[in-house]
């Protein structure tokens, strides 16, 4: 298995990255030669990095689910898998980010195994096995990047209760779109501060509403069940089952909770991922709504 490169290394490697680029790879290396993992909501919820920097997160773990079906296409195309620098130049990112993928790849432990490396890093072998494994699960593009100052996705969803709500009766609200599933931990701990923020604002300036996960992630809950969780939680915002079409068009989530701001015209004000305080939700809320 390989280990993290020295960013001097990875530099060596081909043409000097952007100083935005250098400074993300140099803090994820340095993550990796802690030893303490690397979490992609983490590093966007990061303050030490600017909206550029994050940016430029989003795109590596969006090229990070990307690698693998266009490792797939090129071996069925030409019988060889593509050099780092075929990566790199395919998803627009620096071969020194594609090294790092690879590494974050194969140091993973929940990633199965699907290239062996040289002592170059250059692939020299694809595990069909574990690349098939990855696609099953993973085999949709994630999207991160590029939501705000876009419309947000339409849908026609079903309530918990079986009431259908479709995102053209929001128009004309702000609205913060809540995407969870039954049991996720950091879910469990903001949900009461999206209730909060239900409560404070009413449906006359936030429209607060979540979006359920559990039947795209296959889990075994019902109704009942998922609507004894929320009142468990003191929840009292509407809720909606996501369906698969759904889920796609706001980019294959794969973080759990993701939030979206949109504004009275359906705009992306705003998208977090993951646990967020209260005061950070305060703000952000803030500065859509008004004082």
């Amino acid at each position: 298995m390989m280990k993290s490169l020295p960013l001097i290394l990875l530099l060596a490697l081909g043409p000097a990255p952007s100083q935005i680029e250098t400074r993300v790879l140099t803090s994820i290396q340095d993550l990796i030669r802690q030893g303490t993992g690397i979490s992609f909501s983490e590093l966007q919820n990061d303050p030490q990095f600017g909206k550029e920097e994050k940016e430029f997160i989003g795109k590596l773990f969006e090229t990070l689910f990307r690698i693998p079906a266009f490792v797939q296409s090129e071996l069925k195309r030409t019988g060889e898998p593509p050099t780092r620098a075929q990566i790199g130049e395919r998803f627009g990112v620096g071969v020194q980010s594609i090294e790092l993928l690879l590494t974050v790849m194969e140091i993973d432990g929940r990633v199965p195994r699907m290239f062996d490396r040289d002592q170059t890093g250059e692939i020299t072998r694809v595990h069909r096995q574990g690349l098939a494994a990855f696609l099953q699960r993973h085999g949709n593009p994630v999207r991160v990047t590029g939501w705000e100052g876009r419309p947000a996705p339409d849908f026609d969803l079903l309530t918990l209760e079986g009431e259908r709500l479709p995102s053209a009766s929001l128009r004309g609200s702000n609205v913060l779109l809540y995407f969870w599933f039954t049991g996720c931990p950091p879910c469990s701990r903001i949900s009461p501060i999206l209730e909060t923020l239900h409560q404070r604002y009413g449906n006359d300036r936030l429209r607060v509403v979540g979006l359920n996960a559990d039947r795209i992630l296959e889990l075994t809950v019902n109704d009942r069940e998922r609507i004894e969780y929320l009142k468990k939680h003191g929840v009292s915002f509407p809720n909606l089952h996501l369906t698969p079409e759904s889920h796609k068009a706001f980019g294959n989530i794969n973080v759990f909770p993701t939030l979206f701001l949109l504004d009275s015209s359906g705009t992306v004000f705003r998208r977090l991922i993951n646990f967020q305080s209260q005061e950070t939700m305060d703000q952000v809320v803030s500065e859509l709504v008004g004082p």
